[in-house]
């Protein structure tokens, strides 16, 4: 049987949170056919950190500098993150040493031959890449989110689409992680599929363990607790509508966990509501504990082009916990309907925020969710993902 290596290029990089690349990586070790894997990081420069030596207190950059030297984190998966050092930005003197010095971890992955999985849109100054992506024969682009919307200023977004379109139509397999994508690649490439993201449903379960120990600042507040967790992020919560819930209905305390894109993600007037709640991301280990305190979970997302382009975890973590979720009509909610609550508008959030509190089918409802997230594990997402390499890049190839 064919057994090729496989090396990932990440957006996202490897660490205790365990985002989409990362799990789906995991479990296609366990695919025949797949031989080692080598997941590389985004890069990390070293004048950013002299510049702004406050990152270095951020658990998740220091997760990022533990891989500078290549490390072994289960058995045939390697996570590595080069650096650019002085003198080896592009068109300085070393430049080539550090290109050789990145060669030499992933050499010996290419010898025996390898897919190429992209799940980042590399820029042009990233020679390595670009010579893995030239004499690579096998090529799988992971559009885990409409990466040009992202982009600061209309020649970066051009830049990115760009990009996108040159590895969808050089790939032999896309996955695009809402149904939006999918149909945008299939225009380019007929071996294009909606990939959804899942949950790590028996973790999230661990909610409703009695031995789960609740977040210990959400524990102290007064029911009830609607709760966001999750990146908080500017161009994705819509603010204003949260603001008008909130005020209304001063009773209900509204918590948000999770990491800050930004310094004010939430804007200038929502955290000065006395029952908004803003605390800190927590370990992946203790989500559960998170998820136990919320009577509603909520994704409050503007509806944009940004959001038309993701699919959020937190919708699955928060089905597999059990918990009612309402929502704005973001990209992906179409196949929940009766499982998940939409709403327009303040006025319809907050009603379907008030009967979740006194449903009287609470432990039907529950098992509905529950049932909805079993069926959207990361297990069963990686289940496809292999078929769908079986069938696109393997071929008949495989003997």
């Amino acid at each position: 049987m064919i057994s090729l290596n496989l090396i990932v290029f990440g957006f996202n990089p490897w660490s205790s949170m365990w985002k989409r690349t990362q799990t789906l990586v995991s479990l296609l070790k366990q695919e025949d056919g797949i031989g080692d894997i080598l997941f590389v990081n985004p890069e990390i420069h070293f004048m950013d950190i002299v510049r702004k030596p406050a990152r270095l207190q951020s658990s998740a950059y220091r997760e990022l500098m533990s891989y500078l030297i290549p490390r072994r984190v289960s058995p045939g998966i390697t996570v590595f993150t080069p650096i650019v050092l002085p003198l080896t930005y592009k068109g300085k003197a070393l430049e080539p040493l550090r290109h050789w010095l990145e060669m030499k971890t992933i050499g010996p992955y290419i010898k025996k031959g390898f897919i190429l999985y992209l799940n980042s849109l590399v820029r042009e100054d990233n020679p390595v890449f670009w010579k893995l992506f030239e004499h690579s024969r096998y090529r799988i682009f992971d559009w885990s989110d409409d990466f040009s919307t992202f982009a600061e200023n209309e020649e970066e977004k051009s830049i990115d689409e760009d990009i996108a379109r040159r590895f969808i139509e050089n790939s032999n397999l896309v996955v695009a992680v809402n149904e939006n994508l999918a149909a945008r690649a299939r225009k380019l490439k007929k071996n294009s599929f909606c990939l959804r993201n899942g949950t790590n449903f028996n973790h999230m379960r661990l909610a409703d363990s009695e031995e789960t120990v609740p977040h210990r600042q959400c524990s102290k507040l007064e029911r009830p607790i609607i709760g966001y967790m999750g990146y908080m992020n500017p161009t994705r919560i819509d603010t204003c509508l949260i603001y008008d819930i909130a005020k209304e209905n001063p009773g209900w305390q509204f918590v948000f966990i999770g990491p800050q894109v930004t310094e004010n993600p939430l804007g200038k007037d929502l955290p000065k509501l006395k029952n908004i709640h803003i605390f800190p991301p927590v370990p992946y280990s203790e989500l559960p504990g998170v998820l136990k305190c919320f009577d509603v979970c909520i994704i409050p997302n503007q509806i944009n082009k940004h959001t038309a382009g993701n699919d959020p975890i937190k919708l699955f973590d928060y089905l597999a916990s059990g918990r009612p979720i309402v929502s704005t009509p973001t990209a992906g909610l179409e196949q929940f309907d009766g499982i998940v609550d939409v709403a327009d508008g303040p006025q319809e959030f907050a009603m379907h925020i008030r009967r979740r509190l006194i449903d009287k089918d609470k432990l039907q409802s529950k098992n509905r969710r529950i049932r909805a997230a079993r069926d959207n594990s990361w297990e069963t997402r990686a289940e496809r993902f292999g078929r769908l390499i079986r069938e696109c890049v393997f071929g008949d190839q495989r003997e």
